[in-house]
């Protein structure tokens, strides 16, 4: 698999909350949390709700690695994914994803998020950033639609890079754009892990 169809396909986990067709019978679902083992195609989770889940990967899954990335690419152009809280009109950030250059476009839009109650989503490229007394003010541009996100110090920044199945080791932080079947059962083809104990901000 090349890098830029790993980092297409690792951008597209963000996406666990699109509509799926109607046969698929399967509902997306976000999950976060530190891994307690992985059995041959199964990998247990437990979520950051204290569930124990069982999640079946497929021969092919893959993984990415969740790296910190420097403020500096914090700039416009760049094509980001940030989780913020509050009104539309005075957004702070809650993380900052900066998309590798392959998946720029991915997921492109505003929506709702589930990093924690009425969070949202951007994203979204960087048209403008100007300097602000509470952060960095970031205006976003998604399919025409600007907004304004206020980046303040500390939020966590971070990136995706190709990860390997030996990074899935008990205690490893992910975050993972699952499907959940009718009868409750859950898999994911791939799945995001904290590089060095990172725990992944999404």
């Amino acid at each position: 698999m090349t890098r830029r169809s790993l980092m297409l396909g690792l951008a597209a986990t963000l996406l666990a909350g699109a509509a799926l067709p109607a046969f698929a019978q399967t509902t997306p679902r976000r999950i976060r949390g530190t891994i307690e083992s992985l059995d041959g195609s199964t990998l247990v989770v437990k979520s950051r709700e204290g569930e124990t889940l069982r999640i079946a990967l497929p021969s092919n899954y893959t993984v990415a690695a969740v790296v910190p990335a420097e403020l500096s690419a914090i700039k416009p152009g760049a094509y980001v994914g940030i989780a913020s809280i509050g009104p539309k009109d005075k957004l702070r950030a809650l993380e900052v994803l900066i998309f590798p250059e392959a998946a720029r476009g991915s997921g492109e839009g505003h929506y709702p998020w589930d990093l924690v109650p009425e969070s949202t989503m951007s994203n979204a490229a960087i048209e403008a950033e100007a300097a602000g007394t509470d952060g960095r003010k970031l205006t976003l541009v998604a399919k025409g639609e600007r907004q304004v996100v206020t980046v303040p110090p500390g939020v966590p920044v971070v990136t995706f890079e190709p990860g390997t199945p030996a990074m899935l080791t008990p205690g490893a932080k992910v975050f993972i754009g699952a499907q959940q079947a009718a009868d409750g059962t859950l898999s994911a083809s791939r799945v995001n892990v904290g590089k060095d104990g990172l725990t992944p901000p999404m």
